[in-house]
């Protein structure tokens, strides 16, 4: 099979499919020394999920630029990827608060 590979992480969270498995996160409201681990699946992984973990996550800044983190697993319907297999992906977006992103 060719072409199996998915959009990446600001994509994924303006087009919705998967809502029920997006984080919020506004870490600028957060004191200095704020941390916090979050456990991800890739797409592939959606419905084999029981522990319900976030596919996107967004990193609210509160300013015009924002940034959306997603695990590219290779597998599955992103089995045919161009660029980073297995690994984390973070997509910096600016303008309109992430939601008009046409990349």
């Amino acid at each position: 099979d060719n072409g199996r590979m998915c959009y990446n992480a600001a994509k994924n969270w303006q087009i919705g499919w998967y809502d029920d498995r997006k984080l919020l996160l506004t870490p600028q409201n957060e004191a200095a020394d704020w941390s916090q681990s979050v456990t991800m699946v890739g797409i592939a992984d959606y419905l084999n999920n029981p522990s319900n973990h976030a596919v996107t996550i967004k990193l609210e800044t509160n300013t015009p630029q924002d940034y959306f983190v997603g695990f590219n697993r290779a597998v599955g319907a992103n089995a045919n990827n161009d660029q980073a297999d297995d690994l984390v992906t973070i997509t910096q977006v600016t303008g309109n608060n992430g939601e008009g992103y046409a990349q």
